[in-house]
C-alpha cells in the first residue's frame, strides 16, 4: 500500500478517513478512540467526517496528540481544520497559502532530508565544475574501484585525471587513502539546495552524462521523456509522488551493498517561460 503523509491532503476529514482505512479491521472503533479523545460522541464523530460540521481547535489539538503527529504535522493538521473552519473566501486563501509554504517545504529535498553543506564554496564549485569528481567521489565505495587504475578503465579516464580528483577529494576529506593506491569514501558531506548558484551546473554535468548514454543503445537504461498538460492540482500531486519515490530510491540505495555505479537523473518541470 502506498503510504500517504498529512502533507499529501488539503481535507483533514479526507486525512483522517484515509487514517481509518489503514487501521487493523479496516479501522473499526477508530471512531471510538477519537470521540475519547476529541471528548464528544462518536456518532459526532461521523456527523464531521461525513456531513459539513467541523472540529474545533480544541479537538484538532487533542487528534494531534493522538495520532502522534510530530510539531510539523500538528501545525499541519490544525491548519487544515482552520482552512474547512473559514468563512470567507480570503480567510480560506490566507489558510490556503500557509498549507501550501509546508507543502512547498516538505518538497524541498535539502530541508526533508536535514542534510548541511560540509565543502566550503570554493571546493563546492570545485567538485560541481566537472562531472568526474562526483562519479570518482561515489565509486570508491565499491570495493573493486578503490585505486587509480581500477578508476581509469572504469570511467575510461586518463589516470592523470583520476589522479587530480582524488588529490583533490582527499583535501577535502570527501575520499581517504587507507593505503597505498587504496582509496575509500570519506567522512566529510556534500548537497546541494535548491538556492545553490552550483545546481545548475551539477544538474548540466549528469545530464550530458545520461545524453552520452544514448549512443550505447543499452537495454540496461531507461530513458522516458513525456511532455503533457494538465492541472495546477495534479501538477503538485505528481511532484510530490516524484519526492516520495525519491524517498524510497535513497532508502534502497542506503541498504544496498556497493557492487556497480548507477545515475538518477530526474526531470519534471512547468514549460511556462
Amino acid at each position: 500500500m502506498d503510504i500517504k503523509s498529512i502533507f499529501e491532503f488539503k481535507n483533514y476529514k479526507a486525512y483522517l478517513k484515509y487514517v481509518e482505512s489503514g487501521r487493523p479491521k479496516k479501522g473499526r472503533g477508530f471512531r471510538a478512540e477519537l470521540a475519547r479523545w476529541a471528548n464528544c460522541q462518536t456518532a459526532y464523530i461521523s456527523q464531521v467526517l461525513n456531513s459539513g460540521a467541523n472540529f474545533s481547535l480544541e479537538q484538532a489539538q487533542a487528534i494531534n496528540r493522538l495520532l502522534l503527529h510530530n510539531k510539523d504535522e500538528s501545525r499541519f493538521f490544525i491548519l487544515l481544520v482552520e482552512f474547512a473552519r473559514a468563512g470567507t473566501t480570503e480567510l480560506r486563501g490566507h489558510f490556503l497559502e500557509l498549507m501550501n509554504e509546508y507543502i512547498q517545504r516538505q518538497l524541498n529535498l535539502k530541508e526533508r532530508f536535514k542534510i548541511k553543506d560540509a565543502l566550503s564554496l570554493e571546493n563546492q564549485t570545485q567538485y560541481y565544475s566537472d562531472w568526474t569528481y562526483a562519479a570518482i567521489h561515489i565509486a570508491v565505495t565499491i570495493p573493486t574501484l578503490g585505486s587509480e587504475e581500477a578508476l581509469a578503465e572504469f570511467f575510461k579516464l586518463p589516470k592523470i585525471k583520476v589522479q587530480k580528483a582524488l588529490k583533490f577529494l582527499m583535501s577535502t576529506g570527501l575520499v581517504a587513502q587507507i593505503q597505498p593506491n587504496q582509496f575509500v569514501i570519506g567522512n566529510a558531506r556534500i548537497h546541494l539546495g535548491q538556492n545553490s548558484a552550483l545546481i545548475s551546473k551539477h544538474h548540466t554535468n549528469w545530464r550530458l552524462q545520461a545524453m552520452n548514454s544514448f549512443d550505447r543503445e543499452s537495454e540496461d537504461d531507461l530513458h522516458y521523456t513525456s511532455v503533457v498538460s494538465l492541472s495546477q492540482e495534479d501538477a503538485l500531486e505528481i511532484k510530490s509522488r516524484l519526492v516520495k519515490e525519491i524517498d524510497a530510491f535513497n532508502s534502497i540505495v542506503q541498504e544496498s551493498e556497493e557492487e556497480t555505479m548507477c545515475c538518477l537523473t530526474l526531470d519534471f518541470f512547468d514549460l511556462e517561460k
